[in-house]
């Protein structure tokens, strides 16, 4: 009997360390360890340089070190944008080891209220880890990868035929790399013949302006110049796109 209850304790207490070693008997689970961050080997921007309104691609390659990569992401706040545009991955191995390359496109602004200067613009790229902790990468740093060309309006001078005391037609031709739409205005300095400074030219069709939106802006003046003798006289002439500015 002594026997008995003896071996049924012993079979009891292996039991219960069994049972307790599957986790049931308040065992606690490891804490998952975040692994070693990955490490972005390259960032490239195509086309570039690149035109306002053209469509960039920019690409990350990020190395997987212990963990698979879960995503990327790049700071656009150098082209007005958010500090963080996530990409999508594109192709490659995301598994421990491996390098994956991740995508962004984009469509540079342009226009005349949201466009960019011409200039090199910096961008910095993050990649993290598919764990708990969301393991980062150090920041990956391209000081100039993206050229912008956002060339001023062209400005073709035209010999003004201008009367005293009546009223005369003064036209210019301005062209843009982009579109005629880009055009913001278009003004003239008069005070040389006693006229006011950046007077408004139009391109709309009415006030002497023969034919709307051709890239021919006009204006009509009477002046009183009290100049003579009679000859040439130098005005100046200005055309904005909202970004970049032509004179002539």
């Amino acid at each position: 009997m002594r026997f008995t209850n003896l071996f049924m304790l012993l079979l009891l207490s292996t039991l219960f360390s069994a049972f307790s070693g599957c986790g049931g008997g308040g065992g606690e689970e490891p804490t998952p360890q975040p692994g070693n961050p990955p490490t972005i080997v390259g960032f490239t921007v195509t086309p570039d340089p690149a035109d306002p309104g053209n469509l960039v691609t920019f690409r990350i390659d990020v190395l997987a070190d212990d963990r698979e990569v879960a995503g990327a992401k790049a700071d656009f706040t150098s082209v007005g944008g958010v500090n963080e545009v996530f990409f999508v991955y594109e192709s490659g191995n995301k598994s421990p080891g491996g390098t994956s390359t991740w995508r962004f496109d984009w469509t540079i602004p342009s226009g005349n209220t949201t466009g960019l200067l011409s200039g090199d613009y910096g961008f910095t790229a993050i990649a993290w880890n598919k764990d708990t902790a969301l393991t980062e990468s150090t920041p990956f740093a391209m000081p100039n990868p993206l050229t912008i060309n956002n060339v001023a309006p062209t400005i073709v001078l035209k010999n003004q035929a201008i009367k005293n005391n009546a009223l005369s037609l003064i036209t210019i031709e301005v062209s843009d790399d982009n579109s005629l739409a880009d055009i913001d205005s278009v003004v003239v300095d008069l005070t040389q013949l006693n006229g006011a400074n950046n007077t408004i030219m139009n391109d709309n069709g009415v006030n002497g302006d023969a034919t709307a939106n051709d890239g021919i802006y006009t204006c009509q003046v009477t002046l009183n110049t009290g100049i003579t003798p009679t000859g040439y006289r130098m005005i100046t002439f200005t055309a904005f796109d909202g970004i970049e500015q032509a004179t002539g």
